[in-house]
């Protein structure tokens, strides 16, 4: 019988909040504002998708490091560009962030150039940009995200050296064949 009083009680529950206007649509659009929408690129804009990934180099043109991530200040605008440093493969890679007026961006023919006014020696020694998950203990998170991309670059590299053994292999052994003398 309790189980019985739960289940109604419950749908007592969700039918009044219905009926107070929660669930319906007409709620909904009293605590929205229009939204505007955005239907092309302009020509100066940059997608985050195309700087991710791209190489940042100084004004000497090495490249120090390549861009991680994007910052949003509170205004919702590029506060920063995180810059990925030092390591090797994405192993020990330290994160700092550059405020994006030190960056220069400009398009080139294969994406885009990324240049700031420091060398590889001052952004591995600048501090670690850390993400408020971080704080909160993420970075365990964040070191197994790139162990497994990691395990996954020695596995496609074995995958890739078993395969070339395969072909060697049956190369070898198809020459042996040919030179056997026939009776």
């Amino acid at each position: 019988m309790t189980r019985f009083k739960h289940i109604a009680s419950t749908s007592v529950a969700l039918v009044s909040a219905a009926m107070m206007g929660f669930a319906t649509p007409s709620f909904a659009e009293n605590t929205m504002t229009k939204v505007e929408f955005v239907q092309n690129q302009k020509g100066q804009e940059i997608l985050a998708s195309n700087l991710i990934g791209e190489d940042v180099v100084n004004f000497q043109n090495e490249t120090i490091g390549d861009i991680n991530d994007l910052v949003l200040n509170d205004e919702y605008k590029t506060g920063a560009i995180v810059i990925g440093v030092g390591g090797f493969l994405g192993l020990a890679e330290k994160d700092v962030a550059v405020p994006l007026s030190d960056l220069k961006i400009t398009r080139a023919e294969d994406g885009y150039r990324i240049e700031v006014a420091a060398t590889k020696a001052i952004l591995e020694a600048a501090p670690e940009y850390k993400t408020v998950d971080d704080m909160k203990g993420g970075v365990t998170k964040k070191i197994q995200k790139k162990m497994s991309e990691a395990g996954e670059t020695i596995k496609d590299a074995a995958k890739k050296t078993t395969e070339k053994a395969k072909e060697t292999y049956s190369d070898v052994k198809k020459s042996m064949t040919d030179e056997t003398p026939k009776k």
